[in-house]
């Protein structure tokens, strides 16, 4: 994923962060941390029309995405970028070649 033209194109720096599931507390519900994973290069655009998707039952209104060229992302981490936390709500290998990939986001 070393493309120089594409790489260009990524203008900001953002934190990509995944959750982890820590200790039970009394009633039995595990401790949730968010550890950042990896420092990226990204572009973030905002979506000519919203759309929705459904993920564990809650519906995502999705107003932007974003391009990285790290393939170490998955629906259910958040993107800080600009000090806005973003959750990812989808993913898709866009090329189909590991190229790089489209990050679909809801603004936290």
């Amino acid at each position: 994923m070393n493309d120089p033209n594409f790489e260009r194109l990524l203008n900001k720096t953002a934190t990509l962060y995944r959750m982890s599931l820590g200790s039970r507390n009394t009633l039995g519900e595990p401790s949730k941390t968010l550890n950042p994973t990896i420092t990226v290069k990204v572009a973030v655009q905002f979506l000519r029309e919203k759309f929705s998707i459904d993920k564990d039952g809650i519906t995502y209104e999705v107003s932007k995405k974003a391009f990285i060229n790290v393939d170490d992302a998955v629906a259910g981490d958040y993107l800080d970028v600009d000090g806005i936390r973003h959750l990812v709500v989808g993913v898709e290998n866009e090329s189909g070649l590991n190229h790089h990939l489209r990050l679909f986001l809801v603004e936290q």
